[in-house]
């Protein structure tokens, strides 16, 4: 699992996979300062 400033990504099926988002980060902005490639593999966020 590598945890960063803006998001979770977590190594599935052998390959980096983005899971979660952090608060106030958008699928954009990842996408944009992430110089690694990466699939998405988002997590639903539930009501809680």
């Amino acid at each position: 699992m590598v945890i960063t400033d803006k998001a979770v990504f977590e190594f599935l099926d052998g390959q980096l996979t983005l899971t979660e988002l952090l608060p106030g980060t958008t699928l954009e902005e990842v996408r944009a300062t992430t110089g690694a490639s990466f699939k998405e593999r988002l997590r639903q966020e539930t009501g809680g």
